[in-house]
């Protein structure tokens, strides 16, 4: 493989790194995508964990108490709500986002098909 590069005369000139190009393997959620298939849920309970401490920042910059709030209360509901809503729509997984409504924090669950 060839590549131009400056010189300080302002000539181009070719440079010759050798060896061929190699490209690595598509991660299969690329591969998924680009044939039209979804990608693989990410794991639930991780997003649970990032969900629970945006909830919290997101509660605190509201002005609201966050004593009593604890991860595994919050990810029980969680685990409930997304079944609920995978079997209700019939989608495949559910994210969930926190967002101010009124002036106090609250979670949306959105379907992914």
């Amino acid at each position: 493989m060839t590549v131009d590069s400056p010189e300080s005369s302002g000539a181009r000139a070719a440079v010759d790194f050798g060896g061929e190009t190699v490209v690595a393997e598509a991660s299969e959620d690329l591969i998924r995508a680009t044939m039209g298939e979804p990608a693989a849920p990410a794991d639930p309970e991780a997003q649970f964990r990032d969900v629970f401490a945006s909830f919290l920042e997101t509660r605190r910059s509201c002005g609201e108490s966050v004593e009593g709030l604890t991860l595994e209360r919050l990810a029980k509901k969680l685990r409930t709500t997304r079944v609920e809503v995978m079997q209700k729509v019939g989608c495949r997984d559910v994210r969930f986002q926190v967002y101010v409504k009124e002036g106090r924090a609250a979670l949306k669950a959105i379907p992914r098909r």
